[in-house]
């Protein structure tokens, strides 16, 4: 038995047992891929995998709990190679962080400033994504850290530290009706056409739960991810739209207004996201702490083990 079988083992896994695309993924060939499962198999004595004809259609008990074992095994390997880094390369190597692109331009970027300066060895990789994407990143081992605010589910296997209270306003065209109201409500938001983020966010799905709550259904008229696309929807006059408070820049943005939403809508928490299974290096704490001061290794380390 040896890495490269169990890692054959998961990429099949994670590719929905098509042999051929893990292959691609692995940069090797398919009888290679199922010539090197099949010798696992041999080893263990048991079938990890369910076969018709050519086709593998699904795994086996057995090899549902062999995945597991094998997942653990390939991230204990590559702690180790991380644990050797932390002593051979000291204060270089590559940091890969995933975010959405919100957090990543109004929350991130003062920790991504203080990190160059302080690690200017260390590659700093940014990756964009959804909420959903991001923690599947942070999850397969894409990325080291991911910022976000949770989707609505998240793997057990991941710690998500929460680091920064997000609060809400209404953006709204200059000279819209809603600003001449002293304090707005949902049913005056479901009066207006609405540009929400995507609903696969929190962003978004918290103000739909918030309208479905009051019985109220919103005029929606766009589902966008990105929040500076949203304000020029709204500069056209498309419609109104939800968004954290800190995305209104009061010198920047001439044509839009905001107005205060907490009354309305619960804040949102920016959260840091590990894999309580990933050896993190020295650097890698250090950008949460950047981020999250609160949240220093011995804070973080504690966090896991009560997880």
């Amino acid at each position: 038995m040896n890495l490269q079988q169990l890692r054959y083992l998961c990429t099949v896994a994670s590719h929905d047992l098509n042999v051929s695309s893990a292959a691609r993924a692995l940069h090797t060939s398919q009888p290679g891929v199922s010539k090197q499962i099949r010798l696992l198999e041999e080893e263990l004595g048991i079938d990890l995998l369910v076969r018709r004809g050519n086709r593998i259609v699904a795994l086996t008990a057995p090899g549902q709990s062999a995945l597991g074992i094998a997942a653990r095994m390939i991230q204990d390997a590559a702690n180790l190679r991380a644990l050797g880094k932390e002593f051979t390369e000291g204060n270089s190597g590559q940091l890969v962080v995933a975010a959405t692109s919100v957090h990543s331009r109004y929350w991130l970027l003062p920790a991504v400033v203080q990190f160059t300066k302080r690690y200017p060895d260390v590659h700093l990789k940014l990756l964009r994504g959804t909420p959903t994407q991001v923690v599947g990143m942070v999850e397969s081992g894409a990325a080291q850290i991911g910022i976000c605010t949770p989707p609505h589910q998240a793997s057990a296997d991941l710690l998500l530290l929460p680091c920064h209270e997000i609060q809400r306003a209404v953006i709204a065209p200059v000279g819209h009706p809603l600003l001449r109201k002293r304090c707005i409500t949902l049913e005056d938001l479901a009066r207006h056409p609405l540009i929400i983020q995507t609903a696969e966010s929190s962003g978004g799905w918290t103000v739909l739960q918030a309208f479905e709550a009051r019985g109220l259904q919103p005029r929606l008229v766009h589902d966008i991810v990105d929040a500076e696309m949203a304000k020029a929807c709204v500069e056209q006059n498309i419609g109104i739209t939800v968004l954290p408070s800190r995305v209104f820049d009061k010198k920047r943005d001439k044509n839009i207004r905001a107005i205060d939403a907490s009354h309305l809508f619960a804040p949102l928490v920016i959260h840091a996201v590990i894999h309580k299974n990933t050896y993190l290096r020295d650097y890698a704490h250090d950008f949460i702490q950047l981020f999250a001061p609160r949240w220093n290794r011995v804070a973080v380390e504690k966090a896991v083990r009560q997880r």
